[in-house]
């Protein structure tokens, strides 16, 4: 019975360092609002390879309204503490009407917002 309780410790430490897989998106709370963003490589340059860190490329907020984001020109990457990611999310949607612009917005959905 002893080793199957630390088959299950072992589960649940696996699943952690698993658990913001780079190219997933994630909802943190930045600059005292939540954006989105995307995961990025711990290998990356400016990357923290700390285990309470997780490194993301933000979107930017261009509709507080509904909610809107967009890739910004200049890439903004952050290491960003752990406590401070909300949750993981599906990528965002484009948005209506914006497949025809030079950028496209994208939003997350209504169940996850």
């Amino acid at each position: 019975m002893e080793g199957r309780g630390h088959d299950q410790e072992k589960e649940k430490d696996e699943e952690e360092k698993e658990e913001y897989i780079p190219g997933s998106f994630v909802v943190a709370v930045y600059a005292g609002q939540w954006y989105v963003g995307t995961v990025l490589d711990k290998k990356e340059k400016l990357a923290l390879n700390r285990e309470d860190y997780v490194y993301v490329s933000f979107m930017k907020r261009v509709d507080s309204v509904n909610d809107t984001f967009r890739w910004p020109d200049k890439v903004d990457k952050l290491n960003v503490l752990k406590e401070d990611l909300l949750f993981k999310c599906d990528a965002p949607s484009p948005v209506a009407g914006t497949s025809s612009s030079r950028k496209i917005s994208y939003t997350l959905s209504k169940v996850e917002i």
